[in-house]
């Protein structure tokens, strides 16, 4: 349990890599293929400055970071099956609206302790070839050795100074 919930964690950190000025972001990432992350979501908010993403656990639960929904939980939407988020409407999107969140009860938004939280839609997502929950691993299912691992999210492929 201890794993599931710690690679969890990992996903809702690696999820949310933008949003803190003092981190490095990343660069010269590949446009990932349609569909290759089904679990990834868009999580909206009325701050347009905070770009934050998530991941499905069920058709209506998402984990996220707390620090993406803590400032007002109460206009939060999550967008699932999007492959740019520049605007334009896919067909293979859903959104939901949230009516619950639960963060961390140890979260510390000073130095973003327990910065983890989860987010219930108000309507189940449909699961398709581009909606799905993660596939997390069993109790003792450890990767071997040398396992590739990668990070998604919304973001550049280049650096543009523009966007610094």
């Amino acid at each position: 349990m201890v794993r599931i919930v710690l690679l969890v964690v990992f996903l809702a950190i690696a999820s949310d890599i933008q949003g803190r000025v003092l981190e490095k972001r990343i660069i010269h990432g590949t446009e990932a293929k349609p569909g290759a992350w089904p679990w990834m979501v868009y999580v909206l908010t009325q701050n347009p400055n905070k770009t934050c993403g998530g991941t499905i656990l069920s058709n209506n639960w998402i984990m996220t970071s707390s620090h993406c929904i803590d400032e007002n939980p109460t206009l939060i939407a999550v967008v699932a099956g999007a492959h740019t988020m520049n605007g334009t409407m896919e067909s293979s999107q859903q959104i939901r609206r949230a009516i619950r969140h639960i963060l961390h009860p140890n979260y510390r938004r000073s130095d973003l302790y327990a910065d983890i939280a989860l987010i219930e839609i108000y309507k189940p997502f449909w699961f398709n070839d581009r909606v799905n929950k993660a596939s997390l691993p069993g109790f003792n299912d450890y990767p071997p050795v040398g396992t590739w691992c990668y990070t998604a999210g919304w973001g550049y492929t280049q650096y543009d100074p523009k966007t610094d």
